[in-house]
């Protein structure tokens, strides 16, 4: 097999596919590679393939290892095998030299996922090209010493802080703010600040003012001589006392994140611009790695909790089962107080709880809201999440209101549930302060919705299965009792037996630990004992007088005739063995095959018993009815010659609990 089919073949694994699918989206702007220890094969993505200068997807780590720098591949491998043997995630940093001769300088972070064959490791993870920042000037050597120093930074927040004492020392002011863009938004929010700005983290701004909102739409640094004075400034309260201004785009591979902006009694010299330029390109790369592998994590977060669904929807038809299994880990996950799980009830319009994890009251339960009506029916019919961020706009929507009063919620997401087009119920969920509603938690939250209406799915098309078996197999049992009746009217002697045998049989054998299938089987056959009869002409069947050698020899074949008739239908193959063999003697001497002791099948043995003492406690025309005691004597005497010994021992004790005695 070539490398390229092995390759091929790694792809085609569904959960190689799905993480490459849903990492590759996720984390544009760098590569994403992956590494089977099994095939000791590794793939890399486009950019990947871009960043080292061919157009191969995947090869031999050997292959890939050719690539990287002779000194520092021992140190690479070292960090591979280190990051597989404790499986944690791992980051080195190398050199690799391209085809065309060039260097680049990358970085690559991955963790092991899990195990693919033979207890071999599967690894992913990310490679991004560092040579911009590996290859600043030397007037910038103070800033590639920085570069490390944020590079080791455990946190975003320790990050910001080591970059805030470095532009202490180089600018000498103690006042800095890094504004970042809201996602898919027009707002810029201080996500850190401090000297005097420190009170403006968590204040936002548009984009389309102030000096944070023009280099972020223009994506070029601005310096300001006299900051007070300056027209576009915003907050002048936060500038008293300053003059100089600078404020440059924070640009990663993705665009313009935000700004990073510096203030100062003196004003900035025209050199500082390009400082605070490779400062807020530092700031910029450190925080979109960081950002690059919170997301990776919460990536693998959320594949390790829908696995948990998929593994709790193949484990388990109980549907409250996996909802509330759902519920739990999108609440842990999401970051939220409360939701529920709503199904439409067809038949009488209304949107049903099945499901409510995180409320204090039992409201959620109590509502059953019509379809279209009020904020849950609306989503359930919309098959559009709805998101609101005030209880004011909650209340104006919902007709719950004592629920989201009491429960004190101002957030709220109303997912679809929608199987095949149709919509099933909503998923709800709540939280007790403003929350933001942004495109990768709608996203997530949305996984979660279609791996709910997956489940409601499954658990409707078993009930389906079970009503449509249920209703089978009520139409075979109809069948079965119609056979037994039919038989019966031919012979109105035993009229009733048929049933009489069935239940004594069913009881005897209950007594003797039988259950389940066994005891459904044990019915089909008590049922259709005499179904062999049905070959037997009228003219023996219905004979007022004794039969004659010839005529007994005849009806000796009726289980012989029973079991050609019922063999061939599958259903009935586990309930043969009464209609075949319940004419069959302990002693060897019964029909027609002769069977001897334990040859007998053990439901044939119980049923033979039950079938003789119906018949002597009956009336015929040839004779009356036995007491039930004369009976119950005659069975004792047989034990050992026509019936098992321990069968009329356990016959004569069920009697015996009944109030019949010998």
């Amino acid at each position: 097999m070539t490398h390229e089919e092995r390759g091929q073949e790694f792809r085609s694994s569904e959960l190689a596919e799905n993480l490459f699918l849903r990492l590759g989206l996720d984390a544009a702007g760098a590569g994403v590679w992956r590494w089977d220890a099994a095939s000791n094969i590794i793939e890399w993505d486009a950019a990947c393939a871009t960043l080292f200068g061919v157009t191969a997807k995947c090869g031999p780590v050997t292959e890939f290892l050719k690539f990287v720098y002779p000194d520092d591949r021992a140190s690479l491998r070292k960090a591979w095998d280190e990051a597989c043997r404790i499986s944690t995630p791992a980051e080195v940093h190398f050199r690799i030299r391209r085809p065309d001769g060039s260097l680049r300088y990358v970085g690559a972070r991955g963790c092991v996922l899990g195990q693919s064959t033979a207890h071999a490791p599967l690894m992913m993870g990310l490679l991004w090209d560092e040579t911009r920042s590996q290859r600043l000037s030397r007037e910038h050597e103070a800033l590639l010493s920085l570069g490390k120093v944020l590079h080791d930074a455990p946190d975003e927040s320790e990050l910001v802080r080591l970059a805030f004492a470095y532009c202490s020392k180089f600018f000498d002011t103690p006042h800095a703010l890094i504004a970042i863009r809201v996602e898919n938004s027009s707002i810029v929010r201080v996500s850190h600040a401090c000297g005097q700005w420190i009170d403006l983290v968590g204040k936002d701004s548009s984009v389309e003012e102030g000096i944070i909102g023009h280099v972020l739409r223009s994506q070029t640094a601005y310096v300001s001589e006299n900051v007070e004075e300056d027209p576009r400034a915003l907050h002048r309260e936060y500038l008293r006392g300053l003059r100089g201004f600078m404020a440059v785009p924070l640009v990663t591979k993705e665009g313009v994140m935000g700004v990073f902006a510096v203030g100062r009694r003196e004003r900035f010299d025209p050199e500082d611009k390009d400082i605070a330029e490779a400062l807020g390109c530092v700031i910029a790369t450190a925080l979109a790695r960081f950002r690059h592998e919170q997301a990776l994590e919460r990536r693998i977060a959320e594949l390790s909790i829908l696995h948990e669904i998929d593994l709790a929807i193949s484990n388990t038809l109980e549907l409250s089962f996996v909802l509330n299994e759902a519920l739990s880990l999108a609440l842990r996950h999401l970051g939220i107080d409360a939701g529920a799980v709503h199904l439409i009830n067809h038949r009488t319009l209304t949107v049903e709880c099945r499901a409510a994890q995180g409320f204090r009251t039992a409201h959620v339960w109590h509502a059953q809201p019509q379809l279209g009506k009020g904020l849950l029916g609306s989503v359930a019919v919309s098959q559009s999440p709805v998101f609101l961020t005030q209880q004011e706009k909650i209340l104006s929507r919902c007709v719950r209101h004592r629920l989201i009063l009491e429960e004190g919620f101002v957030s709220y997401g109303g997912f679809p549930l929608i199987v095949r087009g149709d919509t099933v119920g909503a998923l709800e969920l709540f939280h007790r302060a403003p929350l933001e509603f942004t495109n990768e938690w709608i996203r997530f939250a949305e996984l979660i919705a279609g791996q709910i209406a997956v489940a409601v799915q499954n658990a409707s098309l078993y009930t389906d299965l079970e009503h449509l078996h249920a209703e089978l197999l009520s139409s075979y049992e109809a069948t079965i009792e119609g056979w037994a009746r039919a038989l019966e009217y031919r012979d109105r002697e035993t009229e009733g037996h048929s049933m009489r045998v069935t239940e004594l049989a069913i009881e005897l054998a209950s007594f003797m630990g039988y259950s389940g299938e066994e005891i459904v089987a044990m019915r089909r056959g008590a049922l259709l004992h005499d179904i062999g009869k049905i070959a037997i002409p009228d003219s023996v069947l219905r004979k007022p007088g004794p039969l004659d050698d010839e005529e007994w020899a005849l009806m000796r074949e009726h289980p012989r005739i029973a079991l050609e008739i019922l063999r061939p239908i599958k259903f009935l193959e586990p309930s043969l063995d009464i209609p075949a063999y319940h004419h069959e003697r302990w002693d060897g001497n019964g029909y027609p095959f002769g069977l001897q002791g334990p040859e007998i099948p053990h439901t044939a043995r119980i049923f033979a018993v039950v079938d003789v003492y119906d018949a002597l406690i009956s009336d015929r025309p040839y004779r009356k009815a036995w007491r039930v005691r004369d009976a119950l004597a005659h069975i004792a005497t047989q034990a050992g010659k026509q019936f098992d010994p321990g069968v009329v021992g356990e016959f004569l004790k069920l009697m015996d609990s009944k109030g019949f005695q010998l």
